[in-house]
């Protein structure tokens, strides 16, 4: 789309960060990890117990999952970054944001998990 945009095309072989720059769209894949770093740790925060907390911290009896789903849950990429102790770090609203800029700014060639 952003090619599009100013009228390059592929051939013209010029990166897409260097194509961002120029049409100042933001990064989809950044801003999508950062909604999801933030609305986990505003989920993290809340007392009351809700549905989605409770979905989110839900683990298999057995500790594997079936054959044909995805290899990876919604929090494997929270506790990569944020460490088995991600939770305790959440409700400090401020070493949670530090820590979402590493989360954030991982390479985008990995997928979202």
């Amino acid at each position: 789309m952003e090619r599009s945009m100013i009228g390059v095309t592929k051939r013209d072989r010029i990166r897409s960060e260097d194509i961002r720059s120029i049409t100042k769209v933001e990064d989809i894949i950044k801003k999508i990890r950062q909604l999801k770093w933030r609305w986990t740790g505003h989920m993290t925060r809340d007392s009351r117990i809700k549905w989605t907390k409770i979905l989110t911290e839900w683990q298999p009896r057995d500790g594997t999952r079936k054959i044909g789903r995805q290899a990876k849950r919604y929090m494997d990429a929270i506790r990569k970054i944020g460490e088995a102790t991600w939770s305790r770090k959440a409700r400090d609203r401020e070493e949670w944001k530090r820590l979402e800029q590493a989360y954030v700014s991982q390479d985008t060639l990995i997928s979202l998990g």
